[in-house]
């Protein structure tokens, strides 16, 4: 998911309203990973409001996976090379509602007040092209004269979705070897942090939990 509001622009009870039916998904197996914006610690509204050091709803909630964004480089046969926190991205900061104290998962690796985000990263900056040719009329995506077919794609829009896409991958293969299928919600990533590129193997200021929590998918160890 990449929409989001800011949580002065909604009450605690329906935060943690939301957060209870987040909560029974991961009974399911489902996960729910959110962007937490693209402006740092200050929130931005639909209507041009601005929350300096306020955090997003959804990705507040403790139940939800909270995705920031980093700038990442590979070599020229696409292998990892360096990643940087993404100076844009990472909505990082702590949720201001008391429904939300510091989830137990999150406090062996950061203490604050009350939930942090983001929970992990993953590439938002410079972005993807994507062709959107979406109708039977649309002009052929090998036609690159057409105005308005390809868009850059990025943000934390970008890594919430390859988040998503990452972890359907790692569900499928844990399926595939006779395993089963969970949630990676209400703090599994947290039992498992060798299984990123954490913030300090990261360049670039900023690059702490607070701004990129656990950090990146290392995608073979995961």
């Amino acid at each position: 998911m990449s929409w989001n509001v800011c949580e002065d622009d909604i009450s605690p009870s329906d935060e943690s309203s939301i957060d209870s039916i987040l909560a029974d998904f991961t009974v399911w197996g489902i996960t729910l990973f959110n962007s937490t914006g693209d402006n740092g610690s200050t929130c931005k509204n639909g209507s041009g409001g601005v929350y300096p050091g306020v955090i997003a709803f959804p990705a507040d909630a403790p139940h939800a996976v909270a995705v920031g964004g980093t700038a990442l480089n590979v070599n020229s046969d696409n292998t990892y090379n360096t990643e940087s926190w993404w100076l844009n991205s990472g909505g990082f900061g702590v949720s201001q509602f008391s429904s939300d104290p510091q989830p137990g998962y999150q406090s062996p690796f950061y203490s604050a007040a009350g939930r942090s985000v983001p929970d992990v990263s993953m590439d938002a900056a410079p972005g993807i092209i994507v062709c959107q040719a979406t109708t039977s009329d649309s002009p052929d995506c090998g036609d690159t004269s057409t105005p308005g077919l390809f868009n850059v794609i990025g943000g934390t829009s970008l890594a919430t979705p390859l988040w998503a896409a990452t972890w359907a991958i790692t569900q499928q293969a844990s399926v595939d070897a006779g395993g089963y299928q969970w949630s990676a919600a209400g703090g599994y990533f947290y039992s498992i942090p060798k299984a990123f590129h954490r913030a300090s193997t990261m360049t670039g200021t900023g690059n702490n939990f607070a701004h990129v929590g656990l950090g990146s998918p290392d995608m073979t160890t995961l």
